[in-house]
Formats: structure tokens, sequence, C-alpha cells
């Protein structure tokens, strides 16, 4: 007999076919793609990864609410398209390694991003570190959530020497009072 926990969630079949509708060709004209709270799984991030170059003019890309696999196992830099002006990760559990395996691709693949969000991953301040390069390379960045990570006194501080070295425009932070 299979119990609760042991049961597939229909999402991941779901983000898997999803995906396929998305291959090419009429997917290429798609700016704004939410695959939030879809139980993507391994599964479905893999056939995200897959569709995702073919997907040129994507600028708004929200994967909420879908915890990945294990941050070690997931190839972000195949799923954050490098023309993207909004990202929405959060609540994805991705702790402080998650937030290190996300940093480069931000950094280094993606510099045009306005808005990010990344709340309710509990980063914590060493996830904050991870992501300053890349918050810096995000120069236009407007809107920073990072609510509901554990930042504490040390991860204000750090986020307040990002934003004082890198934004020369105004700069949205909401980390709940940095919690």
């Amino acid at each position: 007999m299979q119990g609760l926990c042991d049961a597939r969630p229909p999402g991941v079949d779901l983000a898997a076919a999803i995906c396929v509708l998305l291959a090419p060709p009429p997917a290429t004209r798609i700016t704004e793609l939410s695959l939030a709270d879809n139980f993507l799984r391994r599964e479905g991030a893999a056939a995200l990864a897959a569709v995702l170059p073919s997907l040129s003019m994507l600028t708004t890309l929200d994967v909420s609410g879908n915890p990945p696999p294990p941050p070690s196992r997931t190839n972000w830099t195949r799923l954050v398209p490098s023309m993207l002006t909004t990202l929405d990760v959060s609540g994805n559990n991705f702790f402080k390694e998650g937030a290190a395996a996300l940093a480069a691709p931000l950094a280094v693949g993606v510099t045009t991003l306005t808005a990010f969000s990344i709340a309710s991953n509990w980063i914590a301040p060493e996830g904050v570190a991870h992501l300053a390069p890349a918050l810096r390379a995000n120069a236009g960045l407007a809107a920073l959530s990072l609510r509901q990570n554990g930042l504490g006194a040390e991860g204000c501080r750090l986020l307040a020497q990002v934003a004082a070295r890198a934004f020369v425009g105004a700069l949205l932070v909401s980390c709940g009072l940095c919690q």
C-alpha cells in the first residue's frame, strides 16, 4: 500500500507537459512564464531547463513555491535566461546552499534584473553574502524581496553594504524587518 507521503504530486507530470507545450516554434514569443506552485521537482526542472533556451524573449520567470531537488543537483545556469528583468524564486527552501548555487548565473549571465524575489528561502546572512556579487551586477534592480530569510542583524548589515555600493537609484528592499 502506498503511503500519502510516497504519492507522486500531480504537478510533476503537469509541469513536464507544460514544458513540452512551450517547445519551439510557438513558445519563442513568450515574454512571461509562471510555473508557481506546480511541484516542479527534478523532472519538471529538467523539462524547464530544456525549453528555456528557446524562450529568447522571456523577461519574467516565476518558479516560486516549487521546492527544488538539492541545490547541488540543480543547474541554475540553464534555468536563468539571460534577458530576465523579473525573477521570483520565493518559497523554494533554498537555504544558504541554494543561494550559493543561484548566485553565479545571476552575477555573470543575468545583469538585467529590475525585480528579484528570493523570499521565504531561509538563506541566512551567508546566503546574502553569496548573492552579493549578483546584486551588484544587477545595478538596475529596483525591487528586492528577502523577507522570511532569517537575515538577522548581520544579514541586514551585508545587504546595506551591497545596496550602498551597487545602486544609484532607488531600491525597494523588503526583508520583513530583517527577520
